[in-house]
């Protein structure tokens, strides 16, 4: 009956790649770690053949085999975002699905991110100008780096789960309050996730001028700003 309430969430979890432990939880953009400071990061991605523009304050180069555009916003001195614009840039609306599909393909096969929700890919015959002018429909999808030590996590969770729901209690809910009680777990599981992950890679598609591109965020969700300033 307890696995009714937390397969949802947990059948993710206890997968092999999700339980083991990872040596190092810095989210890291080309192999560099999104932290520190602006001008080491910039002079990284120097030795990776970006050029940098101090007057627009932007570096280009090739990102995943295509031209890109990267910005680094910082946080109280300290690399809070890298951002990859003008990714896929092209007037092909089939081209730019090829390319948004083909992205959430890649992130799903890297081992270091998981996507607690999934990410469905845009349909081939998606008229996606429409529904973006029209519909104000948004294309995006979003990568967790994988915790640390998700072992603890699991175990958090277990904690949680069999004090609210003991198994005495589990066996009298009728289907009704089953289904509230999954509902609930789900949102404490989806908190207790958010208080430990620490990296996290979205992209959305974009329409401008009548081109089509996706921005990529690498988001360092320590140095990201908290509130702290209100």
């Amino acid at each position: 009956m307890k696995k009714f309430l937390i397969a949802l969430f947990l059948c993710v979890l206890t997968t092999p790649t999700f339980s083991q432990k990872v040596s190092d939880n810095t989210l890291k953009f080309l192999g560099f770690p999104v932290d520190g400071s602006k001008e080491k990061m910039i002079q990284n991605l120097k030795t990776k053949g970006f050029t940098y523009d101090a007057k627009s304050d932007e570096l280009s180069g090739k990102f995943n085999g295509k031209d890109a555009l990267i910005y680094i916003s910082t946080n109280y001195g300290k690399v809070d975002r890298v951002y990859v614009g003008l990714y896929g840039l092209t007037d092909s609306k089939s081209q730019i699905i090829i390319t948004f599909n083909n992205l959430i393909k890649q992130f799903e096969n890297n081992s270091k991110y998981l996507a607690l929700i999934p990410n469905d890919p845009i349909p081939n015959e998606e008229d996606i100008y429409y529904e973006m002018t029209i519909h104000n429909k948004r294309y995006e999808a979003a990568f967790d780096l994988i915790p640390q030590d998700t072992v603890a996590f699991q175990q958090r969770l277990q904690s949680i789960y069999s004090e609210k729901y003991p198994d005495d209690l589990l066996a009298k809910l009728t289907e009704k309050e089953k289904e509230e009680a999954t509902k609930e777990m789900l949102l404490i599981a989806f908190e207790e996730w958010d208080k430990i992950i620490t990296g996290r890679v979205w992209f959305i598609l974009l329409h401008n001028y009548g081109k089509y591109y996706i921005g990529i965020y690498y988001d360092n969700l320590k140095n990201r700003p908290n509130g702290e300033d209100l």
